[in-house]
């Protein structure tokens, strides 16, 4: 039987699209799980500029998918739960190679290498991104002082609110104080056996959700909701999951089993999202886990997220994630006008969405190869490990901060 060959073009589009690693092993399976990530953002945002634009407010109610009456809006106004699956996502990847260390005799990470990829890597598409939107934005002069506090990731510490002039920053601010804490959190990985390191992990993250989250949200402060203590349990979850991937527990088995597993922890996540309780905070990183184990252990859900389009979509997320906003918020004030004014506010998100969600892939590739990829590993990143490798003194090894 013959085999199915791809058009010269199409591989060479699949290659300039493809995720650069700084590392040799790459697991597509969790650029799938970023797709699963960002797409219910990316319809997050769309519906609530239409929502603005259509009941002429500037305030989105937080309930607005729950009181909509329809199941299609419902799921929509859940898609917020993205940013989560990538905290979890940050914990594995970020922990992976310190379990690797202490639990499966791979190298040591260097904290100067680990420290320069993690700048090399987020920082310029970030300031490219904060600095586009500030330039180009209504009120540029208005937004000096949030642009500034953005620029060093306190935004929301500093003003206790989300930063007008990238509103998705404030999840990035999250990750960054967790890129700094991440090589001593790692230090879980030194607690054995490992069925009592498991215990610790799960039982820390599901005590921790239970009770401090919950506090932080109804002590009704933004500064406090959006920073990292409230999240914390995620990442700490990615790294119990990191934890599971270095001992040899998660694999690839092609297990239907854990098809229905993930599947299920899937629909737990966002119909706890929709229920805006304190379920999410709770059991929220627990299905995510389950989840990313069933990415690896499930057959067609493994299948699926190691395909071509979904992983290559979800190896784009973070330029994806810096610039949909943009996209999504312009696209929703031309097209409004051109509805007919009968139409429910469903079929209009459905009719948004069929031409934002492919405007919004095709522009976020373009700025993907331009502005982000060179910096995976590629010239830019290399230039500015070398420019910064000549100005800073040498930073210890984590052995020997351990000792």
């Amino acid at each position: 039987m013959a085999t199915f060959r791809y058009p010269r073009a199409m591989l060479d589009l699949r290659n300039r699209l493809a995720r650069v690693t700084s590392g040799s092993q790459y697991l597509p399976e969790i650029d799938g799980l970023r797709f699963l990530a960002i797409m219910p953002v990316v319809a997050l945002h769309a519906a609530s500029f239409l929502y603005l634009f259509k009941f002429q407010t500037r305030h989105l109610p937080r309930d607005w998918g729950e009181k909509s009456g329809s199941l299609f809006l419902w799921v929509i106004s859940t898609g917020w739960m993205g940013v989560p699956i990538f905290f979890v996502i940050s914990g594995f990847i970020l922990g992976l190679p310190f379990a690797q260390h202490r639990l499966a005799g791979g190298p040591e990470p260097a904290l100067r290498r680990y420290y320069l990829r993690r700048l090399t890597r987020i920082e310029p598409p970030y300031l490219v991104a904060l600095s586009a939107y500030w330039l180009l934005g209504p009120v540029t002069l208005g937004w000096t002082q949030n642009y500034l506090a953005g620029l060093v990731y306190l935004h929301v510490l500093t003003f206790a609110s989300l930063n007008p002039v990238l509103i998705v920053s404030w999840s990035l601010e999250i990750e960054v104080i967790f890129y700094a804490l991440a090589p001593w959190l790692a230090g879980i990985f030194r607690i054995g056996p490992n069925a009592l390191r498991w215990a610790i992990t799960a039982g820390a993250i599901l005590l921790y959700g239970y009770t401090i989250p919950p506090k932080l949200l109804q002590a009704g402060s933004v500064r406090l909701a959006n920073t990292l203590p409230a999240f914390l349990q995620y990442f700490v979850a990615g790294l119990l999951v990191a934890d599971l991937y270095a001992s040899g527990v998660i694999r690839r088995v092609s297990s239907y089993l854990w098809d229905l597993l993930g599947g299920a922890a899937l629909i737990a996540v966002f119909a706890m999202a929709g229920q805006n309780g304190w379920r999410y905070r709770w059991l929220g990183p627990a299905c995510i886990a389950l989840m990313m184990v069933a990415a690896f252990r499930g057959a067609w859900f493994n299948r699926f997220l190691r395909l071509p389009p979904i992983s290559i979509i979800g190896g784009m997320c973070y330029s994806i994630y810096l610039f949909h906003i943009a996209v999504v918020g312009s696209t929703a004030k031309i097209l409004f006008p051109l509805f007919p004014k009968a139409w429910s506010f469903d079929k209009m998100m459905v009719a948004a969405l069929a031409i934002q969600v492919p405007l919004t892939l095709a522009i976020s590739a373009v700025l993907f190869v331009w502005v982000e990829k060179p910096f995976m590993n590629g010239a830019g990143s290399r230039y500015l490990e070398g420019l910064l490798d000549r100005q800073q003194a040498p930073l210890p090894s984590l052995s020997r901060l351990s000792r």
